[in-house]
């Protein structure tokens, strides 16, 4: 059937074709481009997805986004084309273009419409495409589109599924009947544009890997250091490019998502400062960030970021790897903060990336960043953004640094310590830091460097982080606890006391009989809900994962090998676990920050004596001495650790879904979701459909739930019938009269933990019923009671108490020997008074009991 110029023919309706509108729409926006969007800034300039930009400022924005959606109107032949093409896992070069990406528009020189607000496009596109409904149907098209999204978002389906799912859907309403766009290229196209304004493509050189000036609309440049005529079509599908997304774009989208809480927050540490405390809660209470209110340089409406960069492999059989750059707002509350993690640059390839070229054009979108303008509650804000702490492993950081690896000599970054080379390795002996350095010597010896050509006191030459206006090159880098501490000592000195290399030394606890017995007490361990890994045996592990070793560390190894490692190596292992414990807490003194320091010159110091070998004293050993000095900078470990890049990493290795255009991929999954997130939030959907979508997303609603006391109960509570008589003076003595109503229940929510009583009986492997209150006592949950009286519900839960005993052996002070009360008598604790959920280890084997503190209720598997 005829497709073009339809309106020619006798019969058909005159329908303007989507291109001659595009085509107006543009000459139009030209005249515009230096217009002010509604929130006071210029918004940057966008670049049309495919040939054709899908969203501008039209003066009928929702009859533009019904242009798009709209399959019945007139298309080119061309697009049918590309809606034909299949996104097949190809074995071909991994860099080769994605099956929708067009070349022709990818490089410099295409046209950019005129800038416009997101939200209120948005949000005005699809205001008349919303009161669409399909056919037979209370569902808008608009809200059949926000649940494709989510589905998409959140199964990471395949441009091919997607196609099949688009074509499934329009086909249940009937043959030609195109309720939803009928491809996905049309589908795409929803966040097509703002792909283009978001994403910077920066090429390099093929032959000298020299950074390619592409600012201007030329298609072909002339490398300056080798004379190499690069075209940029070729060094795109060669992979010799990589990606920067706007760093402005990506600050506002958090904005946009937390601006209630993000101002809240402002305003409680603008309290803070005006009343200086020594306690450290995070890392806006650290060294650094108090220096920079103090200093003027950061306002109370300012904002700092933490920013990440590791690789990640793709596939098992390849050496491809994504190096994402990763960053987090400091300034949102802990537990909002780690859930919007913003992706700024993407490095894709079979080698390492180029810092000096990738972090570069990093630090040039940090430093070139404009104040951000937002609003919360008609309250308009500004703020600057500062970048505070670098979070990255060992190698990233020599990389970053454009220092020394940690296996050459001053491979430290904090100190002066060259390392002695012993048995074809570079170790660091000794207890006590050297002479620390300064931002000022490493200035000095960057400069050295460069001009002499070849390395000074471990620095190679200029970092492109020497840029970054008030960054601290030397404390703005942290030791990343998780890489040094958990996959680093515990994972090493673990190794020396089970490996069969060991097997004549006194520290070894590595034969049959002694790994049968520490994996009968690890297994019987029932963690709390909010440890998600269930214990699994020493002999697996080669396969944990970090937040395993984490609680093997602080948690498990003692209890599980008292009494069978000897007893000057466990306490050495205690003097490392006490130390840690405390520098996870939620709030640190000067005096546990000093104790903690003791704690780790004390382990460090007796390493090499009670191992009698210099193979322990390695690079992760001697970054223990660096940490408390760390902490004091940037706050407690879990403010600054990787967890939520690793993370991040994850779900960017996860929506990767066919081996070719894997960065393009990336960035526009990661720009879908976040359309899909101000669609949720800008545009009028439905409670039911929002409510589906969010699911979807992993947000599960809760069916039967009931809030008393900012606790939510979970599931339908059954009456209570007669009480006992020590549940009834358990109640009289929290002050509820008798006789009473009351309801009882199996679990709840506090404060995002899960809590369940003793009668909770679908949990076999985990137990949340420990808990410690305010007070410090610690207590088993028996019951669950909601009671009723004329003036108020209250939750209350009948408890036995756990009993602390004293043990012939030190433990640390989160670790205490204990036994749950063997009395009939009950206490009726408050749920307002919990303090926090306890890990609880009943080692029927030992005929032993521990309960121990968790560090702090931020951190999460």
């Amino acid at each position: 059937r005829k497709r073009r110029k339809n309106y020619l023919e006798k019969g058909e309706p005159f329908i303007i074709p989507s291109s001659t509108k595009c085509r107006n729409r543009t000459e139009r926006g030209r005249c515009l481009e230096g217009s002010i969007a509604p929130g006071g800034e210029a918004s940057p300039p966008s670049t049309s997805g495919y040939g054709q930009p899908t969203l501008s400022t039209s003066d009928d924005p929702a009859e533009e986004l019904s242009d798009q959606l709209e399959t019945g109107a007139c298309f080119d032949e061309s697009l049918d084309e590309w809606s034909n093409m299949e996104t097949e896992l190809d074995h071909g070069d991994p860099c080769q273009q994605d099956d929708i990406m067009n070349e022709e528009h990818d490089v410099p020189g295409s046209v950019s419409p005129p800038a416009y607000d997101e939200a209120q496009c948005l949000a005005d596109s699809f205001a008349e495409y919303g009161n669409s409904t399909l056919p037979h149907s209370t569902t808008t098209k608009a809200e059949a589109v926000a649940l494709i999204m989510s589905f998409l978002t959140s199964e990471n389906l395949t441009w091919s599924a997607l196609d099949k799912l688009l074509r499934m859907v329009n086909a249940m309403f009937g043959v030609g009947s195109d309720v939803l766009p009928r491809s996905k290229y049309l589908f795409r196209k929803l966040w097509a544009p703002k792909t283009e304004r978001v994403v910077k493509y920066h090429y390099y050189c093929k032959g000298c890997g020299s950074l390619l000036d592409s600012s201007e609309h030329e298609t072909t440049h002339v490398c300056a250091k080798c004379a190499m005529a690069c075209d940029l079509a070729k060094a795109k599908s060669d992979g010799c490019f990589f990606i920067t997304m706007s760093l402005q774009h990506q600050i506002q989208q958090i904005i946009s998502e937390t601006n209630q809480v993000l101002y809240e927050n402002l305003v409680k540490l603008r309290e803070e400062a005006q009343a200086p405390s020594d306690i450290i809660r995070d890392i806006t209470s650290g060294a650094a960030y108090k220096q920079l209110q103090q200093t003027g340089v950061l306002e109370w409406t300012d904002l700092t970021i933490t920013f990440n960069t590791d690789g990640s492999p793709l596939y098992k059989s390849s050496r491809s790897c994504v190096w994402p750059i990763q960053l987090i707002i400091n300034e949102l509350p802990p537990t909002v903060r780690f859930d919007h993690c913003a992706l700024a640059g993407l490095w894709f390839g079979s080698t390492h990336p180029d810092m000096g070229l990738f972090m570069t054009k990093f630090v040039e979108e940090v430093t070139s960043l404009d104040t951000v303008t937002w609003e919360n509650d008609s309250t308009v804000m500004t703020s600057k953004v500062h970048a505070l702490c670098c979070c990255v492993d060992a190698p990233a950081r020599a990389e970053v640094r454009n220092h020394t690896h940690f296996n050459g000599y001053f491979g430290c970054p904090w100190c002066l310590a060259s390392g002695e080379h012993m048995g074809g390795s570079l170790r660091y002996r000794g207890a006590v830091p050297d002479e620390e350095r300064t931002s000022e010597g490493v200035l000095r010896d960057m400069k050295l460097a460069l001009q002499s050509g070849v390395s000074v006191n471990g620095v190679k030459g200029p970092s492109p982080l020497a840029t970054l206006p008030y960054f601290d090159l030397v404390w703005g880098f942290n030791v990343e606890y998780m890489h040094c501490v958990l996959l680093g000592v515990a994972r090493q000195f673990t190794e020396y006391l089970l490996n069969s290399t060991n097997c004549h030394e006194d520290f070894y606890i590595g034969t049959p009989s002694m790994v049968a017995e520490i994996n009968q007490r690890l297994l019987s361990i029932r963690p709390p809900h909010c440890v998600t890994r269930l214990p699994r045996p020493v002999g697996d592990r080669n396969f944990w994962k970090a937040n395993e070793w984490r609680q093997w560390l602080l948690f498990y190894c003692l209890p599980c090998t008292l009494g069978i490692l000897r007893q000057r190596y466990w306490n050495h292992l205690c003097c490392l676990v006490e130390a840690i414990h405390i520098l996870l807490s939620q709030e640190l003194s000067q005096g546990q920050l000093k104790h903690a320091g003791h704690l780790l010159q004390r382990f460090v110091a007796q390493v090499e004596r009670l191992y009698k070998r210099e193979s322990c004293m390695t690079y992760n050993v001697h970054q223990l001495l660096h940490i408390p000095k760390v902490v004091e900078q940037m706050g407690p470990l879990w403010a600054h650790s990787a967890f939520v890049f690793e993370s991040g990493n994850g779900n960017i290795v996860k929506s990767v879904t066919a081996a070719k255009g894997v960065p393009m991929q990336i960035v526009e999954r990661v720009v879908a979701a976040q359309e899909l997130q101000q669609l949720l939030t800008c545009v009028p959907l439905g409670n039911a459909t929002k409510e589906l979508c969010h699911e979807m997303l992993g947000f599960k609603r809760v069916a039967q739930c009931l809030y008393t006391d900012g606790a939510c109960m979970l599931g339908s509570p059954t009456a209570v019938g007669t009480l006992t008589s020590h549940e009834e003076a358990a109640l009289e003595v929290a002050g509820v009269v008798l006789p009473v109503v009351a309801l009882e229940h199996k679990r709840f929510i506090l404060e995002r933990k899960v809590y369940n009583s003793s009668l909770y009986s679908r949990a076999k492997k985990s137990d949340s019923s420990v808990i410690k209150t305010r007070t410090g006592e610690y207590f088993k949950i028996m019951r669950i009671l909601e009671v009723h009286s004329d003036t108020a519900t209250k939750c209350l839960l009948l408890c036995k108490k756990i009993v602390e005993i004293e043990s012939d052996v030190r433990f640390p002070s989160h670790i205490k020997e204990c036994f749950i009360s063997r009395q009939s008598f009950l206490t009726a604790v408050d749920v307002v008074d919990i303090a926090s959920v306890c890990l609880f280890m009943d080692l029927v084997s030992e005929d032993t009991a521990y309960v121990c503190d968790i560090p702090n209720t931020v951190e999460r598997d």
